[in-house]
C-alpha cells in the first residue's frame, strides 16, 4: 500500500452521475467494489454488503453522503472521507479537518491507494469497514443485473445531485421544446419543397422508372430466395440426429440423487395455534441422519431484527409488528412453549418430524439482555398516536431486561435427525475439509420454495484451499447459491464412486457463499 499526492478531491457530477449513467446503461467490462459493514447502525447492519459501481463517494453523517452513519457515532464528522476512482485503482481520500480515518490501522493524512482486503475504519473506535474487489465473473458492473444497478444508481449518483438533477431536467425540458420548433419548422419547409418537386411531370416520370426497375429487382431476388429454400441443411441435420443441442454438450444428471433431497415446510405452534412458518432444503445420508442447516430448524435465528448494545433495531422495511412477533417467539422457545413441525417433501417421499427430535449445538448461542423495552406503536396518517394526556399509543411492546437469544452461525449452522433409515445419500468427510481452490462444486435444492417435485441444480467454486477461517471455519465459495429456501441443502462432488456430498448450504457474507462442511456430522 503506497500513499500518493494527486490533485486536491473534489466530488464532480461526471463522477457521481456521469460515472453511475456508464454503469447503468454501458457497464461493458467496468470495475466495481463492495464495502463490507462491520458495525451495525440505523442504516446499514453488521455483514451487510454495499455495493458501490460510481466513481466517487463520501462516508459520512450528512444526509448526502452516499454510505451513511446515524447520529450516534459522533466521532464521524458529516463530511468524513471519500473513496475515489484513480485509472484502473481506487484511493481513500481524507476529508474531515478534526476526526481522523484509519486504512489497516494507520491514520490517512491525505489519501492511499484501497487494495483487496483492507479494512477502512472512520475515526478512533469509528465503524470499520471491508473494502472487497470482487472476481472472475461476478468483477464486472455488467455482472449485476439491471434493476440491481437502477437501485444502486438512484442511491449513489443521485444522491449527492438531487437539486443539480432537477435543474438539469428542467433544462433538458426546455432544450427539448426549442429544438422542436426548429424541427418542426424544417418539416414544414421539406413539406413544402416535397409538394413543389412532386408537381413536376419530369420528376413523376423518373419515379415511375425507378419503381418498375425496383419491382423487376425484387422478382430476381425472390426466385433466390426460393433456390435457398430448397438447399437441405445437411450439417445441421446430422448434428440434432446425434443427439446434441447446443448449450446442452455439458449436462449434468442427477436424477439419482433427487428422491433423498428434500422440501421443507416447517410450521411453529404455541398452545395448538400456528403463529409462523417458514421454508428450506434437507437431504437424508444413508448413513440413517436427516440433514439440514440449524438455521431452518430453530427460532434463534431472524432476518426481521438484529440487536446492538441492547437495543433492538427492525431491518429496513420490516414491520415492526413482525419484528415483536419474533421477538416473543425467540422468548416462549427459551422457555420451551413452542412446537415445531417438518413436513418434508422430496420427489419419491414425505418425511415428518419435530424440533424435540433435533439433534443441534447450541452452546456457542449469544444471549443478549434489552437494555430499551421494544415497543409498537399505533400509527395514523404515518405519525405516532397520542392519548388524551399527550402519550404516545404503544400496541406492543417487549420489556427492558428481556433475554433474547441469537444462534451461532459458521461451523455449528447444522443439524439433524437420527432416524436410522439406510437409503440415502453418500457423504464424504474426509474430503469435505480438504478440497482445493476452483473445485467445482453442485447444489441441489428449493430455492424460494421453486421446484417442489424436483430439486433445482446449481454450481459453486471454491474460493481457496481447506476451510476458512474468516467465515468461521466454513467452505468459502465464489458463487452466491443461499437464497432463502436453499439452506440446509447438500453440496456434492463427483468421485469415481458418484455423487458425493461433502457440505451443507449455510449463508453469505461479502458475495461469498458459505457452506458447512459434512465433517460436523457425528
Amino acid at each position: 500500500m503506497a500513499g500518493h499526492t494527486t490533485k486536491p478531491y473534489k466530488n464532480t457530477l461526471s463522477g457521481s452521475v456521469g460515472a453511475g449513467m456508464g454503469s447503468l446503461f454501458t457497464p461493458g467490462g467496468k470495475k466495481y467494489y463492495i464495502l463490507e459493514h462491520k458495525v451495525s447502525s440505523k442504516y446499514h447492519r453488521a455483514g451487510e454488503s454495499q455495493e458501490i459501481i460510481v466513481d466517487n463517494i463520501e462516508l459520512g453523517r450528512d444526509s448526502h453522503c452516499q454510505v451513511r452513519f446515524d447520529e450516534s457515532f459522533k466521532t464521524v464528522s458529516r463530511h468524513h472521507a471519500a473513496i475515489v476512482k484513480d485509472g484502473d485503482m481506487w484511493k481513500l481520500v481524507q476529508i474531515s479537518k478534526t476526526n481522523s480515518t484509519f486504512l489497516n490501522g494507520h491514520p490517512v493524512k491525505t489519501e492511499w491507494y484501497l487494495q483487496n482486503g483492507d479494512e477502512i475504519q472512520l475515526s478512533v473506535n469509528g465503524p470499520k469497514l471491508g473494502f472487497i474487489l470482487p472476481t472472475g465473473k461476478k468483477s464486472t458492473v455488467g455482472s449485476i443485473g439491471l434493476t440491481r444497478r437502477l437501485s444502486l444508481f438512484r442511491q449513489q449518483a443521485l444522491r449527492p445531485y438531487k437539486t443539480a438533477i432537477t435543474t438539469l431536467a428542467c433544462l433538458l425540458v426546455l432544450i427539448s421544446i426549442g429544438g422542436g420548433y426548429v424541427i418542426y419548422q424544417q418539416g414544414k419547409q421539406l413539406n413544402d419543397n416535397t409538394l413543389a418537386l412532386a408537381d413536376a411531370k419530369e420528376v413523376n416520370a423518373k419515379n415511375e422508372r425507378l419503381i418498375t426497375e425496383q419491382r423487376k429487382l425484387l422478382e430476381n431476388q425472390g426466385g433466390l430466395l426460393d433456390s435457398l429454400k430448397k438447399i437441405k441443411p445437411k450439417v445441421i441435420v446430422k448434428y440434432v440426429e446425434n443427439g446434441n443441442t447446443l448449450g446442452q454438450t455439458g449436462s449434468v444428471d442427477m436424477s439419482v440423487c433427487h428422491p433423498y433431497v428434500y422440501h421443507i415446510t416447517a410450521t411453529v405452534f404455541y398452545n395448538g395455534e400456528e403463529v409462523s412458518s417458514w421454508l428450506g432444503t434437507g437431504f437424508q445420508l444413508e448413513e440413517g441422519k436427516f440433514v439440514t442447516a440449524r438455521h431452518v430448524c430453530s427460532t434463534f435465528y431472524s432476518n426481521s431484527f438484529y440487536i446492538d448494545n441492547g437495543v433492538v433495531y427492525p431491518r429496513e422495511g420490516v414491520n415492526p409488528i413482525d419484528v415483536y412477533k419474533e421477538l416473543m417467539i425467540n422468548v416462549l422457545a427459551q422457555q420451551g412453549n413452542i412446537q415445531i413441525k417438518f413436513k418434508c417433501v422430496s420427489p419419491n417421499d414425505t418425511y415428518l418430524f419435530t424440533n424435540n427430535q433435533i439433534n443441534e449445538v447450541g452452546k456457542y448461542d449469544q444471549i443478549h439482555t434489552l437494555k430499551e423495552p421494544y415497543r409498537v406503536y399505533k400509527i395514523i396518517n404515518g405519525k405516532v398516536a397520542k392519548d388524551a394526556n399527550g402519550n404516545p399509543v404503544v400496541l406492543a411492546q417487549v420489556p427492558a431486561g428481556t433475554n433474547i437469544r441469537i444462534g451461532a452461525g459458521g461451523a455449528v449452522d447444522f443439524a439433524y435427525v437420527q432416524n436410522n433409515l439406510k437409503k440415502g445419500l453418500k457423504s464424504n468427510k474426509r474430503i469435505s475439509t480438504e478440497l482445493k481452490q476452483g473445485t467445482q462444486l453442485y447444489v441441489l435444492g428449493y430455492p424460494h420454495g421453486w421446484g417442489k417435485g424436483k430439486p433445482i441444480f446449481s454450481t459453486a467454486i471454491c474460493s481457496q484451499n481447506g476451510l476458512s477461517e474468516e467465515l468461521g471455519g466454513t467452505i468459502m465459495v465464489s458463487n452466491n447459491n443461499t437464497e432463502g429456501g436453499n439452506s440446509g441443502g447438500p453440496i456434492f462432488i463427483k468421485t469415481q464412486s458418484g455423487w458425493e456430498v461433502v457440505a451443507i448450504v449455510s449463508g453469505s457474507n461479502a458475495a461469498k457463499g458459505r457452506f458447512v462442511p459434512i465433517s460436523v456430522i457425528p
